[in-house]
């Protein structure tokens, strides 16, 4: 049951760093074909940030 919760808060914050590695590497970078590609991971990874915070959640509330 702690497990789950950790393994689900772990992939958040990975998920969170490389959401911020990708909007940093759009920001530095100059290429628009790269630019629209980034853009599509950021939001990707946005996504990815928020089922995982809510799935954490309901792991969370489950056991409480």
């Amino acid at each position: 049951m702690i497990v789950e919760v950790v393994v689900i808060a772990k992939d958040t914050i990975k998920f969170l760093i490389v959401f911020i590695e990708e909007y940093v590497l759009l920001l530095l970078n100059i290429n628009q074909i790269y630019d629209k590609l980034c853009l599509l991971r950021i939001f990707c990874y946005f996504f990815l940030i928020l089922l995982s915070f809510k799935l954490y959640l309901l792991v969370k509330m489950r056991f409480l």
